[in-house]
């Protein structure tokens, strides 16, 4: 089998090396953008639940739950029959 075969398939390829170079980058672009989106919450979580974080801390009082509120770095004790 002679490589005359592919000299047409490889001459088209040539010819639009610029429009794959684009998808490809695009595509690239568009996987990387995804991934960021759908690991933070995961690596958010995970952080925050870690034992250096300040919402690791137990509350003072038997019963207690701590959660977080909508700033970074600051959490509440609410009794544990009040959240269900």
């Amino acid at each position: 089998m002679s490589l005359s075969f592919f000299h047409p398939i490889l001459q088209a390829a040539a010819s639009r090396w610029p429009v794959f170079l684009y998808m490809t980058t695009w595509t690239l672009l568009l996987s990387v953008t995804v991934a960021v989106a759908s690991f933070s919450p995961e690596i958010a979580f995970l952080t925050a639940i870690s034992p250096f974080s300040p919402l690791a801390k137990s509350c003072t009082g038997e019963g207690f739950v701590r959660l977080p509120l909508d700033y970074p770095r600051e959490s509440t004790c609410f009794p544990a029959h009040m959240i269900q």
